[in-house]
């Protein structure tokens, strides 16, 4: 679970395992029990998650089916695509058959933008933030292991056929990616509504503050006009991952 800003700055907010079996019904009221709450801040704000990416590399159908009936709020089954030259968001396709959209992600170019994030050492724009574990907030999962699944490979340069080309390859030998494929499906997640996201009006409801714009006038000598905000139902902006 991650909040994002308009700056694409992301904050960890959760990040665990549900075990259980996937083709169990009880495995999926898990994670609605997960994807269903309301987050709450030590500033009083409360926040539900806006949108879910699914990976539907394994139990495709099944994955469809949970998708498809829920739909409405905001989760979407994705698939990620290897090879060079892929956006990060390939296109989402229909599925006729099971009357539900598919996102088709470029997992290369996902992977290079979170490094590129990764590498940032200034606070601000794109920049990465990881919470504390604290006696009040408990495990939030960003532990040792994340970290190590979070940089687990590195991109390679290799020839064939007369071509250069790049791929992303594990630095050890099985070692677990979990945690940047994760990464790379929040980022994404983010990036497909980010534009359908009503920014003034969130953080009015969040901090209680309008954004005051200043109209030009003709005449220098008359007052300043102010502009108002109308307030609508603001939306979340808490991603799943």
């Amino acid at each position: 679970i991650c909040g994002w800003n308009e700056a694409e700055e992301c904050y960890g907010i959760k990040k665990g395992m549900i075990y259980g079996k996937p083709n169990q019904l009880s495995t999926w009221a898990e994670l609605d029990n997960i994807l269903d709450k309301r987050y709450s801040f030590s500033n009083g704000v409360t926040l539900k998650v806006a949108r879910t990416f699914v990976d539907s590399g394994y139990l495709a159908s099944v994955v469809y089916s949970y998708c498809k009936i829920n739909f409405n709020k905001g989760r979407f089954a994705i698939k990620g695509r290897g090879g060079p030259g892929l956006p990060l968001i390939i296109k989402s396709i229909m599925l006729k058959k099971d009357q539900l959209p598919l996102t088709e992600l470029g997992v290369n170019e996902g992977k290079q933008q979170v490094f590129n994030r990764l590498g940032l050492t200034k606070k601000g724009e794109q920049y990465f933030y990881y919470p504390k574990d604290d006696k009040f907030l408990g495990d939030r999962g960003y532990n040792q292991i994340y970290f190590k699944g979070l940089i687990s490979e590195h991109k390679v340069i290799r020839k064939s056929g007369g071509q250069i080309y790049s791929s992303w390859e594990p630095i050890k030998e099985h070692a677990r990616n979990e945690a940047l494929d994760l990464r790379v499906y929040n980022l994404a997640a983010f990036k497909s509504c980010k534009s359908y996201i009503p920014w003034e009006d969130l953080r009015e409801s969040i901090t209680g503050q309008k954004k005051v714009t200043i109209k030009e006038t003709e005449q220098p000598a008359a007052r300043p006009l102010l502009s108002k905000s109308k307030v609508k139902t603001s939306k979340s902006v808490d991603i799943w991952g």
